[in-house]
């Protein structure tokens, strides 16, 4: 699984967005902190296993296919 991040600074997640508008905006890297910036490292998904990909104060996450 990749999981990839969308991020414009004139938009915000105050409702849900329109795929097609996230998939034209600039794609990010992943921070697993923001102060200082970190990447986030590589996760390894397990079967009946919770992973959390997260970073703080606010995460969304919208999944297309």
């Amino acid at each position: 699984m990749t999981l990839r991040a969308f991020w414009h600074p004139d938009r915000r997640a105050d409702e849900i967005p329109d795929l097609d508008a996230v998939h034209a905006q600039p794609e990010v890297g992943l921070l697993a902190g923001a102060s200082p910036p970190r990447a986030l490292p590589a996760l390894t998904l397990r079967g009946g296993e919770t992973l959390v990909a997260a970073s703080a104060p606010s995460s969304f996450l919208y999944v297309a296919e």
